[in-house]
């Protein structure tokens, strides 16, 4: 007997692992694996050269809070082209250690806030943008989870095989859905 899944019931898993990721990523992401973070950490540079607007960081903040209490996908996206318009592009080099910390916290954020908002190909070219600057560098979640690894499967997880999934640093949840899903999806 062959079982399915509704679309719109498997669409729901997967927003609320993403909202899941977005909140873990948004309360505390560090770039030091032996460093956790166990409340919201502000994106504050205190060089003085500001590489982030603050007063356009606190209000794209207020937005992206918004669409959670909402659940408004396009308040997502809004608030995500928002946080991009919060820092210079090209970026200015070199960038200090906090300066490096604050934009891929910023970037991560904008990223999981188009996933959030459906928005896959920005929030690929996103994720892209964030691979170019910061190559050899990632971002980690309380679980010690990777940002790079739980986006990548957030955006491609259905069409990565088993294998490729189980070499991710990504949740046992996120895991097990995008395996649940990729079965049901099979058969």
């Amino acid at each position: 007997m062959t079982y399915f899944i509704p679309q719109k019931k498997l669409g729901n898993t997967i927003k609320r692992l993403t909202a899941l990721a977005l909140l873990t990523t948004l309360g505390a992401c560090s770039s030091t694996p032996n460093h956790v973070l166990s409340s919201p950490a502000p994106i504050v540079n205190t060089t003085a050269t500001e590489v982030i607007d603050q007063d356009c960081l606190l209000q794209a903040s207020q937005m992206a809070q918004s669409a959670e209490t909402s659940g408004a996908t396009a308040q997502y996206v809004t608030a995500a082209r928002y946080m991009q318009s919060c820092m210079p592009q090209p970026l200015p080099a070199p960038l200090d250690k906090s300066q490096s910390q604050a934009v891929m916290q910023l970037m991560a954020n904008i990223t999981l806030n188009f996933i959030q908002g459906g928005d896959i190909a920005a929030a690929q070219q996103q994720l892209r943008h964030f691979d170019r600057k910061f190559a050899n560098q990632d971002l980690y979640l309380p679980d010690f989870t990777s940002f790079r690894d739980t986006a990548s499967a957030l955006l491609q997880g259905s069409s990565m095989s088993t294998h490729q999934l189980a070499n991710l640093n990504i949740s046992k949840e996120l895991r097990n859905e995008l395996e649940r899903q990729q079965y049901w999806l099979s058969h």
